[in-house]
């Protein structure tokens, strides 16, 4: 089989890769998308970064099998590939440690004003009893989380070390065992955008979530309250977001994940200038503890469709023709 490793990945993941994969497999490594494109051969496709796109699935009409590193799939055609048969398997609950890491990193950093005070500092102007009136801490305020699977519920648990209280909505309740072990406490969506200090997205992109957060459902939130999105660009309409901030609706936001990323993004766009946004380059899930946890369970899945055995985590069943 023609297996191919395409994409961005932390150093030592491509040789972790190598080792772990059958020594007599033929193993192509690409690291550039448009190398990517020119490709007709795959019968594997390991990925991380790239986009998988419905051109490429074609030109590849050997294509078995997609093995896709994290949980978000927005990356891949996962329609496209259903249509021609091809199972998409991504690796839920591998990198939720670190993305709820950083969540709660970006709520500290925004109700501490983390960027403006270091920003001051370092061109030499000493900002101790600067914003006091717009600085927080976690403890005693809750935390709406938008979305209660892996990332949600580590993100409960961090945030409740803090001193904080945890409530949630999602379209699929958990289960009351889960609800107690984590402590989350189940409302409805109004309720939850009403009366959190802090909202946090842990769902996915797809056509039903795209801008689900916008000047309406901003407006309900409380004055003194911010907004992190760790999980995809796309959530947030951007331009509702910013004025929502100049009209004083929310107190700030922190971002891991834009609506233009890497070559789309503009240096000029306003996302990235507004002085209560604390953003990040998407690095969430970008850890160098992830070797270990990621390739092991990609590389696994590989191993066990080539031997004719049911793939972990299809995440596009829905869409295969059978």
């Amino acid at each position: 089989m023609k297996i191919v490793i395409a994409g961005t990945f932390p150093p030592g993941a491509i040789e972790l890769f190598l080792e772990l994969l059958p020594q007599d497999w033929h193993i192509d490594v690409i690291t550039d998308e448009a190398n990517l494109r020119k490709r007709t051969d795959i019968e594997v496709l390991i990925t991380r970064a790239f986009q998988i796109t419905e051109e490429i699935i074609l030109h590849n009409p050997d294509l078995k099998f997609i093995q896709k590193w994290g949980t978000g799939l927005n990356a891949v055609d996962v329609e496209a590939a259903g249509r021609r048969g091809i199972p998409v398997c991504n690796v839920p609950g591998a990198n939720a440690y670190a993305v709820s890491e950083l969540a709660v990193l970006h709520m500290l950093a925004v109700y501490r004003n983390l960027l403006y005070h270091n920003r001051k500092l370092v061109a030499g102007v000493w900002t101790k009893s600067d914003r006091i009136e717009d600085t927080y801490c976690l403890n005693k305020k809750t935390v709406g989380l938008i979305g209660g699977g892996n990332i949600g519920r580590l993100v409960a648990q961090k945030v409740r070390a803090f001193g904080a209280t945890v409530q949630y909505y999602d379209i699929y309740r958990l289960s009351p065992a889960l609800e107690e072990e984590y402590e989350m406490c189940y409302v409805s969506l109004e309720e939850l955008l009403c009366s959190s200090d802090v909202v946090s997205l842990h769902i996915p992109l797809n056509d039903q979530t795209k801008n689900f957060i916008d000047y309406d459902k901003l407006k309900r939130m409380k004055p003194t309250s911010i907004l992190i999105n760790t999980s995809r660009g796309g959530l947030i309409n951007e331009n509702d977001l910013l004025q929502a901030l100049d009209e004083n609706l929310i107190l700030g936001a922190g971002l891991d994940c834009l609506c233009h990323e890497k070559d789309s993004l503009d240096p000029k766009d306003p996302i990235l200038h507004h002085d209560r946004l604390t953003l990040t380059p998407h690095i969430g899930g970008t850890s160098n503890d992830l070797l270990g946890e990621m390739v092991p369970r990609m590389a696994a899945n590989a191993i066990r469709f080539v031997r004719g055995e049911e793939p972990k985590s299809i995440a596009n069943r829905e869409y295969l023709i059978h």
